[in-house]
């Protein structure tokens, strides 16, 4: 029997699902195209048939190293000295999640989404609202 809590998942996941596809496709439901659509999103987020890449923490400080120098030598130096103090507060937050290696995970995610952290002209003052040993959820 499922919980409660992996129904709500299922049919949060199901209804997410018909937003997109209706969204990218001109199909509805019933029909057998947005069927088809529907199956083959939901065998594509099955995590068993996916081999993700295990994170590197050694690699990821690298990688952050590098653009916090390549800041400074771009005379970036309060978004090198911002980027530095939050790489150090997300790892001292000592997250928990599916991985051991949760805050490079997050980093390596941060990095990929962060388009261009060289050609961006605001810097932000790093907040971090969250307490440490706080569990991320599953």
């Amino acid at each position: 029997m499922a919980s409660q809590h992996a129904v709500a998942v299922y049919r949060r996941q199901q209804e997410l699902l018909h937003q997109l596809i209706t969204h990218l496709l001109p199909v509805q439901r019933g029909e057998e195209n947005y069927d088809t659509a529907m199956d083959f999103c939901a065998g594509n987020l099955n995590p068993k048939y996916h081999r993700y890449k295990d994170v590197n923490p050694k690699e990821v400080r690298e990688l952050y190293t590098v653009l916090s120098n390549r800041m400074e030598q771009h005379s970036q130096l309060s978004k090198a000295s911002h980027l530095r103090q939050m790489c150090r507060r997300l790892s001292s937050l000592g997250l928990k999640g599916n991985s051991d290696d949760m805050d490079a995970a997050l980093l390596l995610l941060l990095f990929g989404l962060a388009n261009k952290p060289l050609q961006q002209g605001k810097v932000l003052t790093p907040q971090f609202n969250m307490e440490p040993n706080h569990a991320v959820p599953e």
